[in-house]
């Protein structure tokens, strides 16, 4: 038999087609001789696009607290009484005084 492979133009193994092999975190790691032409764009633009998804949410994080915070208590009216009523102590029913006079 013959050598494993074939035919000069075919390979021994199975070509990896379309496949992503791992995305890129760090720009600097991208050079010219890492990746085809296309594959290099589609990286950096991914980082690119990655960077702007990043600012908006840092954008958005600090007003989001702010319009859902939780319920927050509402502030009362202080009512003054009128100077010139003078109150009258009407007492109880049942003939109980009140307590705090």
């Amino acid at each position: 038999m013959g050598p494993p492979g074939g035919k000069i133009n075919q390979p021994r193994t199975e070509r990896l087609k379309h496949r992503v092999v791992g995305a890129v975190i760090d720009e600097g790691l991208i050079t010219r001789h890492h990746l085809k032409k296309r594959k290099r764009r589609k990286l950096l633009q991914q980082i690119r696009l990655a960077q702007k998804e990043k600012a908006a949410m840092e954008v958005e994080a600090p007003t989001r607290p702010v319009r859902t915070s939780g319920p927050q208590p509402k502030q009362q009216k202080k009512t003054k009484a009128p100077q010139g009523i003078d109150m009258e102590d009407l007492g109880d029913e049942r003939g109980i005084s009140h307590p705090f006079h």
